[in-house]
């Protein structure tokens, strides 16, 4: 009996709806947050959301998810809508200010994060449009990029957040983000041919084991300890 589909493409569609779940909370995490720390630092941007574009970007995403479970993520359409759930999912990041964040790394590091998801998703609907080759850079940019880097922010903030203390990265945890961007900028020039390939999946691998690595030594004493604020959840 033949499974439905191929690993490759369980692996695709797999991918996907992992981008689909971001994308949903992200929507409503990121302009919260930013517009919190915004306030706390007198900046007078408001980060907010267009609910009619939320629409149409998820819907994108759910469509591609949809091209992705019967098979048909490697064709031109799904290109098609992979693109322009890349583009409609940049211009969704706009009205959440994020380039006021800049000094607040916890907070810059979910809008790198999400940038990196609607990149991926317009370079894949390039690739399978134009130009076959970057399909599997596109692949790497969102799950190391987007993936990585969204999993990584949330879990510090939480951990902080959850724990009553200061929800501020420390300088240990923006060199963990630093490392995650570099992770996906090498893993990607091994794949373009511009590094040689094993040197560029041996220093991604190095580098993020260390981002995570960080994460861990800060965030072990802090999750093995009582709230700091001495309450109970």
């Amino acid at each position: 009996m033949d499974l439905p589909l191929t690993p490759q493409q369980a692996l695709t569609a797999s991918i996907f709806i992992v981008i689909q779940m971001i994308a949903v909370f992200a929507g409503r995490i990121i302009p919260l947050f930013t517009r919190n720390a915004l306030k706390v630092a007198g900046i007078g941007f408001v980060a907010r959301s267009w609910p009619a574009l939320d629409v149409l970007s998820l819907g994108a995403v759910a469509m591609l998810v949809l091209f992705a479970l019967a098979g048909q993520a490697d064709t031109q359409l799904a290109g098609a809508v992979a693109l322009a759930a890349g583009v409609l999912n940049i211009i969704r990041m706009a009205p959440w200010n994020g380039h006021q964040a800049l000094c607040m790394p916890i907070v810059l590091v979910l809008h790198a994060g999400y940038a990196w998801i609607a990149l991926g998703l317009a370079v894949y609907g390039y690739a399978l449009l134009l130009n076959p080759s970057l399909q599997w850079p596109a692949l790497h940019v969102l799950t190391i990029g987007g993936i990585g880097t969204m999993t990584l922010a949330m879990m510090s903030r939480v951990a902080l957040g959850h724990t009553g203390r200061t929800i501020l990265a420390s300088k240990p945890m923006v060199a963990a983000y630093a490392l995650l961007q570099v992770t996906v900028l090498v893993r990607i020039a091994g794949g373009l041919g511009w590094i040689d390939y094993t040197v560029s999946v041996a220093g991604a691998g190095w580098s993020w084991s260390a981002a995570f690595a960080i994460f861990s030594v800060i965030h072990l004493p802090i999750l093995t300890r009582p709230r700091a604020d001495g309450l109970h959840d």
